[in-house]
């Protein structure tokens, strides 16, 4: 199946990413691309995921990244919600050159340039990594202006490094 173009609307947002909670009853199948690179943290819920040509299961705790035009989707299992559970995900998405192009001239940026090439099939994160982020990443979409974009780079940088 072709994957859908899903346009993120960053010509009409005010900020240079998005960070959003998803929370829905259920995840059905919306297999789609963007050209914005994107996190994905599950915090309730589990299935398969999609990423690419690749598909495995997705359980509470797994933490994405998901390169640049990369497609991909989740796919909640049905007895999850069964007893009334929500499907709960922290999603951070941006254009990769806010980054990309900074972290060419910017020596302290360059592993999350390197992760930025790495993340084109995806990334998916040791449970310890995810763990070791849960409170950051569960309080990004809180935060908002320079606040949220400084937590942002601390971050990537985390994940560069990991």
């Amino acid at each position: 199946m072709k994957p859908s173009f899903q346009h993120l609307g960053f010509d009409t947002v005010a900020g240079s990413f998005l960070c959003y909670w998803v929370r829905s009853a259920k995840f059905g199948f919306h297999w789609h691309y963007h050209p914005e690179v994107e996190i994905s943290y599950v915090v309730r819920g589990r299935g398969t995921r999609l990423v690419g040509d690749h598909t495995e299961p997705f359980v509470e705790g797994d933490l994405l990244f998901l390169g640049s035009d990369l497609p991909h989707t989740l796919i909640s299992d049905e007895t999850y919600h069964q007893d009334g559970r929500e499907m709960e995900v922290v999603v951070i998405q941006f254009p990769q050159e806010i980054i990309a192009q900074r972290s060419m001239e910017i020596v302290e940026l360059g592993s999350i340039g390197q992760m930025l090439k790495a993340g084109d099939r995806g990334l998916h994160f040791s449970p310890e990594t995810a763990q070791s982020m849960d409170g950051a990443l569960r309080q990004l979409p809180e935060l908002s202006g320079f606040a949220q974009y400084h937590a942002l780079l601390g971050l990537l940088h985390q994940l560069a490094e990991a």
